[in-house]
């Protein structure tokens, strides 16, 4: 077995960690599976924007069971099973159904924040075709992404502690391509989707905030409001919740890849610097030789010129 698929930590930490994947597969495939059995029970009760509540359940659940079994044996086995294949497999399952997760989140929000400030009439633009429209860009998104780097823009590779895998950050410093690539993917898929939730759900907290002060002052706070602010509550947490396990691990694995992009320009520069030195030198050197001559360095540039004798 190749040495970058052999794990790296103590087997203890490898056991509890399988321990912990399992628990958190068996919750997700549960937990999601019983989400989208209510979905298809009332499915004709279901409003157009839990659609994508739906697809978000899907895409967790794909998810779980696609890459929490692998993860899980290789953890036991203290080596990641199967080699390279599996390795692009399972960190092509986790870049398709992130970015899939994270596009669905922030649909959430921006259909949230417009039904939120929208009149009546605009409101019902947003059907079950606009959804199911809206739902496909996500996946042909999510996909174009994750083929990227099998077609060269990009690699997939095993992580540092050597039972996962994930876009190979490491290798992205040897090529300007590669630093496009996590740049790239550093903005569309994490920093702008993450921004537009946060934005949204400020919004939607400040109008909220409003008809709940207007609503105190006439006394009456209809039970249809309280039950939006609730699914309103649960979406925020879900965004949190998602948001603040993936965002550290993408900006930490950005900055070790920016690194080494800036070690290596500053390298270069150096390099550069030191040949164009020489040069300056080798082309500013004349020699002047009559007799005997004393030799003058002037700080501006290096010259050698004939001093006569005192």
């Amino acid at each position: 077995m190749e040495e970058h698929y052999i794990s790296k930590v103590h087997p203890i930490w490898d056991y509890g960690m399988g321990v912990f994947l399992l628990i958190i597969a068996i919750l997700t495939i549960l937990g999601n599976s019983m989400v989208l059995a209510v979905a298809v029970k009332r499915s004709s009760c279901l409003r157009s924007p839990e659609l994508l509540t739906v697809n978000l359940a899907a895409t967790d659940l794909g998810m779980g069971l696609s890459m929490y079994p692998l993860a899980i044996a290789s953890a036991w086995n203290h080596a990641w099973l199967g080699g390279e294949a599996t390795c692009i497999y399972y960190a092509l399952m986790g870049f398709l159904f992130g970015v899939s997760s994270i596009m669905t989140l922030s649909a959430m929000a921006v259909i949230r924040f417009l039904v939120t400030f929208s009149s009546k009439p605009a409101r019902h633009k947003i059907n079950r075709k606009v959804m199911h429209i809206c739902i496909m860009l996500i996946w042909a998104y999510a996909v174009l992404w994750a083929i990227l780097p099998l077609l060269g823009w990009g690699h997939y590779g095993p992580e540092p502690f050597g039972t996962s895998c994930t876009i190979a950050w490491g290798q992205f410093h040897n090529s300007q391509k590669g630093f496009a690539f996590i740049l790239s993917m550093f903005i569309l898929c994490t920093f702008l989707p993450a921004i537009t939730i946060i934005m949204c759900y400020l919004g939607i907290a400040w109008k909220f905030h409003k008809t709940h002060q207007e609503m105190q002052n006439l006394n009456r706070i209809s039970s249809a409001a309280k039950l939006e602010k609730k699914l309103i509550l649960v979406a925020v947490l879900i965004s949190v919740g998602f948001l603040g396990a993936w965002t550290p691990y993408a900006i930490v694995s950005f900055c070790k890849t920016f690194r080494h992009e800036v070690k290596h320009l500053r390298c270069y520069s150096g390099q550069r610097a030191q040949e164009n030195m020489k040069n300056s030198i080798n082309s500013n050197v004349s020699f002047m030789w009559h007799g005997g001559g004393n030799i003058c360095l002037s700080t501006r540039q290096i010259e050698m010129r004939e001093i006569p004798n005192q």
